[in-house]
């Protein structure tokens, strides 16, 4: 096996490379500017190295079997290696300590070029490497073959994205802890009425949904809570979070729902209807043995009621959050039965179906014959098979006792 001595590679071998030529630039051979035109050989060599000393990727030249024969200057600050330790390794060495996003070891063979592929291939996801000084420092590789001296090589660039993946964690932990917040951390107990839910994100290139629900039992009185705020990401949540809190902070305070879904109002940001509210604000009260539910639907899909083996839609339409009503809501009341099943849900369990599902569609789909677990498992279990999941989604439902 023979081994080129990285002193012995200069610009006049990679600029006489066409197929290295024409991967690296995409332009023809005899549109480039020759150096070893310009400057003899030693002028070129200063010229190699000055260029690849202000680079601000690190680049390493490896040999059919993998060695590393020449890097750049920024190779070895990005590294943290001497140029004799550089250039003992292998491009799959195990000192690397290489893995991936998730923890799991890398796969070098998927940075290998094959035939069919682009030119040049760029790795599909961050690469971490333990350095020279035992950190872990996050890598962007793309990898070119180039023949240099009629022998099959590899150039690869490394760029540092360490700081945007510690950026991208550290965002992604305050998401998490805020989607926590949209959420009770459990259902409580009630000797009215049997509670089940489930909420989940949209798909992991999707931003943190912004369903949430909330519920709060008190003696023979329930109050409980779902909804979603138009987009996703941080402002999304927020608006989530304003709606939720304002929500648990007032339900007590108010006549019922409707006042409170109106003294909600009040509080959302009206610059634009990008910034709006749906929600379902909804109250049991218990006299007599009698449990009387208190509807109001601000722009959010109807609750289903499963009664004596059949579903129907629950409750009347009024305007979502966010948009003033001048003479205020109105609740629709209703009188419930034990073993009666009442689910919330938001849009996305109906939007990532292929195609969409309509409210009727829905009602026909929901089981009507179990209890209100069974209910919201099928619901979620529907959701998760769907093959558009970008939408996150949140079902509650209760069971009369």
């Amino acid at each position: 096996m023979t081994f080129v001595d990285p002193s012995d590679i200069t610009t006049q071998d990679l600029a006489e490379s066409v197929d290295g030529l024409d991967v690296v630039t995409d332009a023809p051979p005899d549109q480039l500017p020759k150096l070893y035109d310009m400057f003899d050989a030693e002028a070129c060599e200063v010229l190699v190295r000055s260029i690849g000393s202000v680079m601000t990727e690190g680049v390493l030249l490896a040999d059919q079997t993998g060695k590393v024969i020449w890097h750049n200057l920024l190779a070895l600050q990005l590294f943290q290696l001497s140029s004799d330790e550089l250039l003992e390794r292998r491009l799959d060495d195990e000192r690397w300590a290489a893995i991936t996003l998730d923890g799991a070891p890398y796969q070098f063979h998927e940075l290998a070029v094959r035939p069919g592929d682009a030119p040049t291939k760029v790795a599909s996801a961050p690469i971490g490497v333990r350095t020279g000084d035992s950190r872990l420092k996050w890598l962007r590789a793309s990898v070119t073959p180039i023949d240099v001296q009629g022998g099959p090589h590899t150039i690869v660039v490394f760029s540092d994205i360490t700081d945007q993946i510690t950026e991208r964690r550290t965002l992604a932990q305050i998401m998490n802890a805020l989607r926590e917040t949209l959420v009770p951390v459990e259902l409580p107990d009630s000797d009215v009425v049997r509670f089940a839910a489930g909420r989940r994100d949209g798909s992991v290139d999707a931003s943190i949904g912004a369903d949430f629900y909330g519920v709060g039992a008190d003696g023979d009185t329930v109050r409980f809570t779902i909804g979603d705020s138009f987009g996703s990401g941080a402002q999304a949540v927020a608006l989530s979070m304003t709606a939720l809190t304002t929500l648990r902070t007032i339900s007590g305070m108010v006549s019922g729902p409707a006042a409170a879904a109106d003294r909600l109002d009040d509080v959302m940001d009206h610059r634009g209807q990008r910034l709006g509210v749906t929600a379902v604000c909804g109250r049991i009260e218990r006299e007599y043995g009698i449990p009387t539910l208190a509807l109001v639907c601000a722009g959010h899909a109807l609750p289903i009621l499963i009664r004596g083996g059949r579903a129907t839609q629950l409750g009347a339409m009024s305007p979502m959050i966010g948009v003033a009503v001048p003479s205020g809501r109105t609740a629709t009341s209703h009188e419930l039965r034990s073993g009666d099943i009442v689910i919330t849900y938001t849009d996305g369990l109906t939007e990532s179906a292929q195609p969409a599902l309509s409210a009727e569609d829905l009602l026909a789909r929901i089981p009507v014959n179990v209890a209100v677990d069974a209910v919201v498992d099928t619901l979620m279990r529907m959701y998760d098979a769907a093959p558009g999941v970008d939408d996150g989604v949140a079902v509650f439902g209760f069971e009369v006792r």
